[in-house]
């Protein structure tokens, strides 16, 4: 398979018969992954979840992000004030600037707020899967790709600046966001493979501490099943 100069894969494969948030998209040694495609506006966490999962216990898990979503506000987010104001078989899409930015409902979270390392982590333990590693939060941090083996993904978060001019360095760059992608391998290049669930593509980077013209990764938990 083929890379791109922005570092995506230049086919890519539907996963006919299944959802249309997922994908089954080839990395440039060949080897096949899950890629889901997130359905609401801050739901990334749930995808890289989902994600880190298929690939910590090598199997697909059939299931919706609606479903998951709400398992995952209910057991993790608020478990002592869940919210069951919503049907696990009838999926909604957020409008997120008639929601608020933070935890305190379903849609609050999944479409204005968005998920937290450690709520991301205990997802991810209540799959079975454990972290070995979670690195303290810090801008500008670069992976261990040497921790990346099969069936030992990472999850990555990394935020969104904006550069501004200020006389502290540390003060130049504003956050204006966050995401979570998914550290699956390192290919046989030297790049890592990351699967991103915005907008659900594949993307092999160099080892470093930014993520395309914006991004700067802050925190990595490395996991095993």
């Amino acid at each position: 398979m083929r890379i791109d100069a922005q570092g995506y894969p230049t086919k890519t494969q539907s996963h006919r018969g299944k959802s249309p948030m997922l994908q089954v998209l080839s990395d440039s040694d060949g080897v096949k992954h899950n890629v889901w495609s997130q359905q609401q506006s801050a739901s990334c966490g749930v995808a890289a979840i989902w994600m880190a999962s298929c690939l910590a216990r090598r199997q697909t898990m059939l299931e919706t992000e609606w479903g998951r979503a709400l398992r995952l506000y209910n057991n993790v987010v608020s478990p002592h004030a869940p919210d069951y104001s919503y049907s696990p078989s009838a999926p909604v899409s957020f409008a997120p600037a008639l929601h608020e930015g933070n935890q305190k409902t379903v849609g609050n979270t999944f479409s204005a707020y968005g998920l937290h390392m450690h709520q991301v982590v205990q997802g991810l333990a209540n799959d079975g899967v454990r972290s070995t590693y979670v690195t303290p939060p810090l801008r500008g941090l670069t992976i261990d790709s040497s921790r990346l083996q099969e069936g030992r993904p990472a999850i990555c978060m990394l935020g969104w600046y904006r550069f501004r001019w200020a006389i502290d360095p540390e003060d130049r760059w504003d956050r204006v966001g966050g995401h979570f992608v998914v550290a699956a391998r390192l290919a046989s290049n030297g790049l890592v493979v990351y699967l991103d669930s915005a907008p659900g593509v594949l993307k092999e980077n160099a080892p470093q501490a930014t993520y395309g013209t914006t991004g700067q990764f802050e925190q990595f938990a490395y996991l095993t099943a």
